[in-house]
């Protein structure tokens, strides 16, 4: 089931919830991206996320990428409907690379980072995302034992806020003005740290 369809019987059991979803360009053309964002708007979710994904099973890559797609789809105008999101590295290497240049002039509604693990690498998200009206929205990863392996596999090191993580939310609020907690292995270590927010 996609997430659209997902949120669209979410709707209807709480009207008022602002949901938001995420697509893939992967495996997505022009015209399955524009039918995804009209189901979206007809189901009434609030946000896109747009971001690559993992290389189809079949092996065949549309090519679309997620910079494309949110300028596409903000001239097609469902930018008045939808709050157009995109992925973006948890640390710049280069402010003038292609890629982050790209993602910038897009201009998404937010830049939802990948799992940051350094306050120093959001800060300078942000000073690349504000001066151009973009917000940004820090994603973290719970540091418990369960989600270990994910980090890991992301080459994610939570070894700087392991001992405080409230604290470093808290911190990445005050900096990016939204946060994303991601608890991939462990839905119960995600709503202990919620409980401690």
């Amino acid at each position: 089931m996609s997430s659209i369809t997902a949120a669209a019987f979410v709707k209807k059991a709480a009207r008022d919830a602002k949901l938001g979803c995420s697509i893939r360009t992967s495996d997505r053309n022009v015209i399955t991206l524009s039918q995804a964002a009209a189901d979206a708007v007809i189901s009434g979710v609030s946000s896109l996320l747009i971001l690559l994904g993992d290389v189809p099973a079949d092996g065949r890559n549309s090519g679309l990428k997620p910079s494309q797609a949110v300028r596409m789809l903000g001239e097609q105008g469902f930018g008045r409907k939808l709050e157009l999101d995109l992925s973006f590295p948890a640390k710049i290497a280069d402010r003038e690379a292609p890629a982050v240049l790209a993602k910038l002039d897009a201009r998404p509604h937010a830049l939802v980072t990948q799992s940051i693990s350094s306050l120093s690498d959001l800060c300078e998200i942000v000073d690349l995302a504000k001066p151009r009206g973009i917000k940004v929205v820090a994603c973290i990863m719970v540091p418990s034992e369960k989600n270990a392996q994910s980090a890991a596999m992301i080459g994610l090191d939570w070894s700087g806020y392991q001992k405080e993580p409230a604290e470093f939310v808290k911190r990445a609020g005050r900096i990016a003005g939204s946060v994303l907690l991601s608890s991939p292995n462990s839905f119960k270590s995600g709503l202990e740290l919620l409980k401690e927010l």
